[in-house]
């Protein structure tokens, strides 16, 4: 009987364990991950700390609590978490216990074991795991360092050099950075005749090239180290620095190659890098010998002529030398460039009667180009400065034919109401400020326009102002109804998104807190993380990412809505949120609170910097939402006090808001207009006190804005206030 008993209860476990069983495989497939959190505080706590890359925080609330999530994922955790602190042995040990087990996030695991083991010095446990991973989306790079370098490391040179043949046979590692790894490799092995054969086949074919600018540099600077060099490789080696702009080290290697003296071009690529390095007496001495020898083209050096007299303050020889090269210059490809550099030139003099007529010409020799469309700015403007509206609104209608932008166009069309306004010509003036405000793009002169024909409070940074709450489900609820309507369709209510095991996988990191491990994930699915085709599922997707606070994934689906219902969008801002969101709402309220600065002024700059990305590296090594860059990032820590300050505090996004209010709190005050203290986030200091004393109208800040002789400057201002009204 008791035994009876016995095997009824267990038999009673075994039906509830096959539930149980059978409901987690239901959810999963269905997209919904069921979490057994007991302390959903304490999980949320430490999902924050980790996707603010607060390892120490984190390792402390792991170490000193019970199961948070459950028993692999808080190993998988503590071994992510010991990875990043080099804790490499005990990250190695971690995961070696994850690995073999049925878990989901297997895969990283293994992939994390192999760098765990490659970093801890452990070569062949490295090689034997890399060797054992897949390819999971983000981390091919990493696998193929790992299976050859760690051969290499380990004394196994042939292997490492044949597993490197094998990883570019398997389309692991694409062809020039293949011949780049190999070069190196043989040279850091001491086999110099086959890497000489090599960084020469690399420079020789790729020297000129721009796209391949960082394997050049790169090939070279390693190339450079070799004993042995012949004539030929310093000829080889000066052009290449040349052309990737590291003109020291191209007048190191041209000096020394024995025929410099007798070849025209090379001569020119001497004195130009004399030039491009701040040696103007040099360069000049040198242009001028191949001037008066007729060694190369005219116009090209009187152009480099005119570019060092402007650099030593010679003003009057820069114009003689810039109108010789323009006189030069029949048909040569080089007459944009000297136009720009005679544009620089009056702006350092202040005479703007050379900067109208010069911008006119650039708009003419670069029709919709990016150089014409700063010259037919510079042209309006630059009239407009003289006093002579007409001229502007004659070469504005004239040649702005070139050009397809409709952002573009938009901001002439905002200049030529101005000058409209100007001659008293209201009635012309209202009819493009009319249009314009109807346009509904996000762009700043539609805005502008629309304040002067409709009641709208122009809104000023300068202050703070209480968002009104705006939580995403709501968001996503009007949106949704907008876009039923103006679709003609009723949405699927039980609609859910296409199964994938990669997306399940995606969200189990999200949930995690590995933001950054998931997003890759998604972007493997579609274009941005976009993998339905439906405009139905893009509004869903969009309300899955924000929940993940994948933000940047979640605006790119709200951009896509946008670009597919443009005339319901432009002026719906039921619509227009889905791309303007509000992540980190309460962050951002606190702290630009305190600053005194308007919080959507903070969001609009975020957006423009990272799209809500708070692991965003730019190429400069700019990081996080307000991209610090690390100097920039400790003096703000000074202002704040915050001790113990390292770049990768950038990353913590409650870090970077701060400081991003306070910075921009400071050159809001200190600048007393958000043009300029914009232009200083972006361009610096000297730059903007330089832009400032260019501006003929300090009374008008968007006109100040267009004198900006920094295209990336410019465009940014002009932008971010744009972003700055469609947010208001």
């Amino acid at each position: 009987m008791r035994t009876a008993k016995l095997g009824l209860h267990t038999f009673f476990r075994l039906i509830i364990v096959l539930c149980l069983s059978v409901l987690c495989t239901y959810v999963y497939a269905s997209g919904k991950n069921l979490w057994d959190e007991n302390n959903p505080e304490l999980s949320d706590s430490l999902r924050d700390l980790i996707y603010r890359w607060r390892w120490e925080d984190a390792e402390k609330l792991l170490d000193g609590e019970g199961i948070v999530f459950d028993k692999l994922d808080d190993n998988f955790l503590r071994g992510y978490i010991n990875l990043q602190l080099k804790n490499y042995s005990v990250a190695e040990s971690l995961f070696s216990q994850i690995v073999g087990e049925k878990y989901d996030l297997g895969d990283w695991a293994i992939v994390f074991l192999a760098q765990s083991s490659y970093y801890a010095k452990h070569y062949d446990a490295a090689s034997n795991f890399s060797r054992l991973a897949g390819i999971i989306p983000g981390f091919k790079d990493t696998i193929a360092t790992i299976r050859w370098r760690s051969l290499l490391n380990g004394g196994k040179k042939e292997a490492a050099i044949a597993q490197l043949d094998t990883l570019f046979q398997k389309n692991f590692i694409w062809k020039w950075h293949y011949k780049l790894l190999k070069a190196k490799l043989f040279a850091d092995i001491g086999e110099e005749n086959n890497a000489r054969k090599i960084f020469r086949e690399i420079l020789s074919k790729l020297y000129a090239k721009g796209n391949y600018r960082w394997i050049v540099k790169s090939a070279a600077q390693k190339f450079s180290t070799l004993n042995s060099l012949t004539d030929s490789d310093f000829k080889l080696l000066g052009i290449s620095f040349y052309y990737t702009k590291s003109y020291e080290d191209a007048i190191k290697w041209l000096g020394k190659y024995s025929k410099t003296e007798s070849e025209a071009l090379l001569k020119y690529f001497l004195a130009t890098s004399y030039a491009k390095a701040g040696i103007y007496k040099t360069a000049l001495s040198r242009l001028h010998n191949l001037l008066n020898n007729s060694e190369y083209p005219r116009s090209t050096l009187w152009w480099r002529i005119g570019f060092c007299y402007r650099k030593t303050k010679k003003f009057a020889k820069a114009e003689e030398a810039l109108d010789s090269a323009l006189v030069e210059c029949k048909k040569c490809g080089n007459k944009i460039y000297i136009l720009q550099e005679k544009m620089f030139l009056s702006q350092d003099i202040d005479d703007y009667h050379m900067y109208a007529r010069t911008g006119a010409e650039m708009a003419a020799a670069n029709p919709g180009g990016q150089k014409g469309s700063a010259g037919l700015m510079w042209a309006i403007t630059g009239y407009l400065s003289l006093g002579f509206p007409d001229s502007a609104i004659m070469y504005a209608e004239h040649l702005k034919r070139g050009f397809q932008s409709q952002d573009f166009l938009d901001e002439v069309r905002y200049w030529e109401a101005k000058s409209f306004a100007v001659l008293g010509d209201t009635a012309r003036a209202d009819t493009f400020l009319t249009y314009l405000s109807l346009c509904g793009r996000q762009n700043l002169f539609a805005w502008l326009a629309a304040e002067k024909k409709i009641p709208f409070k122009n809104p000023s940074p300068l202050k703070f102002v209480k968002i009104p709450k705006y939580d995403a489900d709501s968001i996503y609820q009007q949106a949704k109804v907008v876009i039923e309507k103006a679709s003609g369709q009723k949405f699927d209510k039980n609609y859910k998104l296409p199964d994938d095991e990669l997306r399940f996988k995606a969200e189990h990191l999200a949930k995690l807190g590995l933001i950054w491990l998931a997003k890759p994930c998604f972007k493997a699915m579609g274009k941005d993380g976009i993998f339905v085709e439906s405009i139905q599922g893009d509004i869903e997707l969009w309300r899955y990412y924000y929940s993940l606070r994948l933000y940047e994934l979640a605006r790119n689906c709200g951009e896509n809505i946008i670009s597919k219902l443009p005339e319901i969008a432009k002026n719906n801002p039921k619509i227009l949120r889905l791309k303007f969101i509000l992540p980190f709402e309460k962050t951002v309220s606190e702290k630009c609170d305190k600053e005194n600065i308007d919080p959507l002024f903070l969001y609009a700059v975020m957006y423009r910097e990272s799209r809500f990305d708070p692991h965003a590296i730019s190429y400069a090594d700019a990081m996080g939402l307000m991209q610090f860059i690390e100097r920039t990032g400790k003096n703000v820590a000074g202002w704040l006090t915050m001790e113990n300050f390292d770049k990768r505090n950038l990353f913590d996004y409650k870090t970077s808001i701060s400081m991003g209010a306070r910075l921009l709190s400071y050159l809001l005050n200190q600048r007393m207009s958000p043009y300029f203290a914009l232009a200083e986030y972006n361009g610096g200091d000297k730059r903007t006190d330089n832009w400032v004393k260019d501006c003929p109208d300090r009374s008008d800040d968007v006109f100040c804005a267009e004198f900006i002789d920094s295209r990336q400057t410019r465009l940014y201002v002009k932008k971010i206030m744009g972003y700055y009204y469609t947010y208001h």
